[in-house]
């Protein structure tokens, strides 16, 4: 990214509109031009002038670019955040691949997701909703937070999307520390038919009530167990 060096703000001020207005039209040709404009906004919108104090990206401005742009961007921007942020856990190191300013990506993650991502239905998809899960799933070391914010993001999503493998782990599983949060994303994103989930999800739902017994009364339950057992 950037030649492996941040760039001077100078000259992304003269990069900044065009990469703005190619975000947004959605005619990105491949698949390697997608994963790099993204890479580069992100990076932008995580940078700050030290004399400012200000993002190079604002928040309003990645948001426009989120909101306008294609799912193909949206869930390549979630893939690299969730990349970077899981680097910074397992470095205990924030210092981002462009050698530049020391960023706290697992900090930033949450801001992206609590004050920049847009609550509009355009910028709703089963693909990006699949992406998200991916991204809380697998950042447990801030799943409450993360999850929180993330559920009223969420649209259905079909099985052949996602797979969860994190829920079926028989020790350590997320679900058992935070079933409501679980049962939460779960009720936002399984499909109305239970045919459509994803593999294991019957045990998951079961889980769910030993984890917490309160749950066996919760609607949002006793609807996904209808929806289960109506196959």
């Amino acid at each position: 990214l950037w030649a492996g060096r941040q760039p001077s703000l100078e000259l992304f001020d003269i990069l900044k509109p065009h990469m703005i207005d190619l975000a947004k039209s959605g005619s990105l040709e491949k698949r390697g031009h997608a994963e790099t404009l993204s890479a580069m906004l992100l990076s932008a919108w995580a940078f700050t002038d030290d004399k400012t104090g200000q993002r190079w990206v604002s928040d309003s401005e990645l948001r426009g670019i989120l909101l306008a742009s294609s799912d193909d961007l949206r869930s390549r921007m979630l893939w690299q955040i969730s990349r970077w942020s899981s680097e910074s856990w397992k470095t205990e190191d924030s210092k981002d691949a462009t050698k530049g300013q020391k960023l706290d990506w697992p900090a930033l993650l949450l801001s992206l997701m609590r004050d920049v991502w847009p609550r509009q239905m355009a910028a709703k998809s089963p693909t990006v909703s699949a992406r998200m899960c991916d991204l809380v799933f697998d950042h447990e070391e801030v799943f409450e937070e993360l999850a929180a914010v993330v559920i009223p993001l969420l649209t259905k999503i079909e099985g052949t999307r996602i797979s969860l493998p994190s829920l079926r782990r028989s020790k350590n599983n997320v679900v058992d520390k935070h079933p409501e949060l679980v049962l939460s994303m779960l009720y936002a994103i399984l499909s109305d038919d239970a045919r459509r989930w994803p593999h294991g999800m019957d045990g998951t739902i079961d889980r769910l009530s030993g984890a917490d017994s309160a749950l066996n009364n919760d609607e949002r339950l006793i609807e996904l167990r209808r929806r289960r057992d109506s196959r």
